[in-house]
């Protein structure tokens, strides 16, 4: 599984680049490094949300805590942290999609077969990113829109995306 968001193994820098006005960017390779840490522990963990979901935004935070504590340094990081996943997630589905598409082909001479896994699919991922909008939107409504409600809605971002992902590797496994 980790090769499918591209996790080598080896450690880039930090998870903080300098940039203008006392502020951080964020080191994409080194987000994706601990993003793919927490997916090759995917075949060890049974659990959706995956346990180390939130893992690299806390790395990221903790490089430097008192910038990482502040709601500008938690919605960076976070937000970084929902490119990677959501990069592992498009690799997941196309890794289905691929996987599909080949026992389509193995069983050409069941054409039932065909049409239904590919749009079965379709409307899945479609109803999920749905329901990932929704639920999400109610964590935000749940604070009224206030100051912490991004944070909260990235959080919950994350932990349906992994949740997802998740999923779809489930799918892959069965026969």
């Amino acid at each position: 599984m980790a090769a499918i968001c591209g996790y080598s193994g080896a450690q880039a820098e930090g998870f903080l680049i300098p940039s203008e006005w006392n502020e951080y960017e964020i080191n994409p390779v080194r987000m994706d490094e601990a993003v793919g840490a927490c997916v090759a522990s995917l075949y060890l963990s049974v659990a959706a949300p995956l346990p180390c979901a939130m893992t690299p935004v806390q790395a990221c935070k903790l490089e430097d805590p008192q910038w990482g504590g502040t709601r500008t340094g938690n919605l960076i990081c976070l937000g970084a942290a929902i490119i990677s996943w959501n990069r592992v997630l498009d690799e997941s589905l196309t890794h289905l999609r691929k996987e599909f598409s080949h026992q389509d082909a193995v069983e050409a001479d069941s054409p039932s077969t065909r049409e239904l896994r590919m749009p079965a699919l379709a409307k899945v991922q479609d109803a999920w990113e749905a329901y990932l909008i929704a639920e999400c939107g109610l964590i935000a409504a749940k604070y009224r829109l206030g100051t912490f409600a991004d944070v909260f809605t990235s959080q919950c971002h994350i932990e349906m995306i992994t949740a997802r992902i998740v999923s779809l590797v489930r799918y892959s496994e069965q026969p």
